[in-house]
Parts: C-alpha cells; sequence; structure tokens
C-alpha cells in the first residue's frame, strides 16, 4: 500500500514526513506551504533515509528541520524523479549486491594480476563479497538511512535476504579454497 512522503513549510521550519490521508494532515498542522510530496509504497524506508540525509539540520527526536537554502532544494530534488537517494528498500538490498559484485570483481582480478591459481582467487574473491552483506545484516543499512528511523522490524527483510547470501558466500569460497588444496596438494 502506498503512502505520501511530503515535505512541508511551517513559519521558518520544515518538516519531513509520511502519511496516508494528504488532506488530514494540512487539516491538522495547517502548515504554510506544501514545497513537495512523492507517492512510494516504502514510505517509512524513504523517509527514514531522507532523516539520516538531512540529520544535521534535524530537530532532535522529531521531524522537523532547519533547512539552508542547498538542503531544501537538494530535499525537493529527493523528492522529485531526479534524486539519488535510494526510494524502497528493495533499492538498498540492490545496491549492496551490487557492491558485493564490485568487490569480488576487484579482489579477484587483483589476485589474479598477481598470479593467484584461478580457484584461490575465486575462493578469496567470494569471501570477500560476503563484506556488504554482512555490513547490511549487522548495521541494518548499507548507508541508506539510519535504522534508528525506522520501525522496529522493517530492515529484517533486507537483513535475512544479505544473511543468507553472504553466508552462501562465504561458504561456496570455503569450498572452492579446499578445492583448491586438494588441486594444487597444499
Amino acid at each position: 500500500m502506498s503512502e505520501i512522503v511530503y515535505l512541508i513549510r511551517l513559519g521558518d521550519l520544515y518538516r519531513l514526513g509520511s502519511t496516508k490521508d494528504m488532506d488530514k494532515l494540512i487539516k491538522r498542522l495547517k502548515p504554510d506551504k506544501v514545497i513537495s510530496t512523492f507517492r512510494t509504497t516504502d514510505p517509512k524506508g524513504f523517509e527514514a533515509r531522507l532523516l539520516r540525509r538531512y540529520r544535521e539540520s534535524r530537530i532532535p527526536e522529531t521531524g522537523y528541520f532547519k533547512f539552508t537554502n542547498e538542503q531544501l532544494n537538494d530535499c525537493i530534488k529527493q523528492l522529485g524523479l531526479k534524486g539519488d537517494v535510494p526510494m524502497t528498500s528493495k533499492s538498498e538490498i540492490g545496491i549492496t549486491f551490487a557492491a558485493s559484485v564490485i568487490l569480488f570483481l576487484l579482489v579477484f582480478l587483483f589476485l589474479s594480476i598477481i598470479k593467484i591459481s584461478i580457484i584461490r582467487s575465486l575462493s578469496y574473491g567470494l569471501l570477500s563479497s560476503s563484506v556488504p552483506l554482512f555490513v547490511l545484516v549487522f548495521m541494518g543499512s548499507f548507508g541508506g538511512y539510519s535504522a534508528e528511523d525506522l520501525p522496529l522490524f522493517s530492515t529484517w527483510v533486507n537483513r535475512g535476504k544479505a544473511f543468507f547470501s553472504g553466508l552462501t558466500l562465504v561458504l561456496s569460497g570455503y569450498y572452492l579454497y579446499h578445492l583448491s588444496n586438494i588441486i594444487i596438494g597444499n
């Protein structure tokens, strides 16, 4: 079910939040101006990413901010189609997988260049590629948001996917390493 992530102005403060009913929110808060809105299926995740992005300007424990003009323009951009903040938790796991692939390729290529056997290079590449996944498991995020700004169990799906994917990579790397010992004879 989708909700609206919004940015409104109330005096000299700005409020970021999410709601199912924008009309009710406007009647309740009576903002000076509705600056921008964005409809998404992951409102809490997107909102949390924005809260983290602007944490220096955030009034603690609230959704209110004292934005500079630059921050305000950036926030409006993020709520539009040209933003660079991941808008869903699925994109967060996608970013983590992309980091794993890049790390695998870098380690594999480096070890291949220094003449480590192909099987060992694959093994070490797989082991190192699990690092971003375990960062997501233990931190609840791969840098996209602060997990404290989300409901308690909202990051568990991503953490579960990352854990089992990371475990699969570690086990694959471990078995390839042992296979290389059998083949090479070490």
